[in-house]
């Protein structure tokens, strides 16, 4: 049984595309969750419409907060509404391709994991850019590479086991996106698999939440969020790593604790304003960031604010 769970906000202008193409996949879906943030635009009359229109009131459910929470807490507390035995995140603007659920499926049946992430084409309506992530096709995501506990996809691109969401979501931090959370835990256990194939048009528009400028307020709020992640994926390893002895085990602790101390370090740089910090960072804890610009923007903000 495999379900979609959408989050809505003001999105009348694509969200009649976005319906259409998840309605046309090539695997039949068993149901759609969509919860809607408290739009004062026609994002629910066009749902309900569309639902109506195509007798899909036993599989299509719409449901309404009273209060904005927010699409991080959206797609959290959305997962409890979810029956199926797989879901998939869906985005209001975006366009999936008709084979988007069949070889997320395909990747899940085949390979021993437990999420399943996929490339994307960025789409501004004109222009297409293929954003490829350079894994091979259906290959596990590991640790080699520091820089993978980063996030390397959109969360629309993403399938998961209810099973493992299940488990695995008591580990979770209030704040932190719900793709990127499941992206770090599902490293962690090996289970994070990545199809290297486009499979969605991700619309690029003024409005896209992943494109917002960070200031000072968010960079340090987002610092201090990812060192409480950190301490909740130690907890979880402990949980589940019986073997404290063992080579695994050991090496998913110094990679945490490696990233809790550049986390730290990054912390100290923002509030204390000590800038020879950033010395260190580059040469010791540059994982932590996607980009050096990102650091140079952080002794400009400190020094700034």
């Amino acid at each position: 049984m495999i379900s979609v769970l959408m989050s809505t906000f003001n999105g009348q202008d694509y969200i009649g595309e976005q319906l259409e193409s998840i309605l046309n996949q090539t695997i039949q879906l068993d149901e759609v969750v969509i919860i809607d943030d408290c739009s004062s635009d026609k994002t629910c009359e066009i749902i309900e419409n569309f639902i109506n229109k195509h007798d899909l009131n036993r599989k299509w459910f719409l449901h309404r907060n009273n209060l904005n929470k927010g699409w991080k807490k959206n797609f959290i507390d959305g997962l409890s509404m979810i029956t199926g035995d797989y879901v998939l995140f869906s985005d209001q603007d975006d366009i999936w391709f008709k084979n988007k659920i069949e070889e997320s499926l395909k990747c899940m049946d085949t390979s021993n994991c437990e999420v399943v992430c996929t490339d994307e084409v960025e789409w501004s309506g004109n222009e297409e850019v293929v954003l490829n992530n350079q894994f091979p096709s259906g290959s596990m995501v590991d640790l080699n590479d520091k820089r993978n506990y980063l996030i390397h996809c959109s969360g629309c691109s993403m399938m998961l086991n209810m099973n493992y969401v299940r488990k695995v979501l008591p580990y979770y931090v209030q704040g932190c996106a719900h793709d990127d959370f499941f992206w770090k835990i599902s490293l962690l256990d090996g289970t994070l698999c990545k199809i290297s194939q486009p499979l969605f048009l991700h619309r690029i528009h003024g409005n896209n939440e992943s494109r917002k400028k960070r200031n000072y307020k968010s960079t340090l709020e987002n610092t201090q969020k990812e060192l409480r992640v950190v301490d909740r994926l130690i907890e979880y390893i402990d949980a589940t790593k019986y073997d404290r002895t063992s080579e695994e085990y050991q090496k998913l602790l110094n990679l945490l604790l490696h990233k809790k101390q550049g986390f730290k370090l990054r912390n100290e740089l923002l509030t204390k304003k000590k800038i020879y910090l950033s010395m260190l960072l580059i040469f010791r804890y540059s994982d932590i960031f996607r980009h050096n610009k990102e650091l140079i923007k952080d002794i400009y903000l400190a020094l700034r604010n």
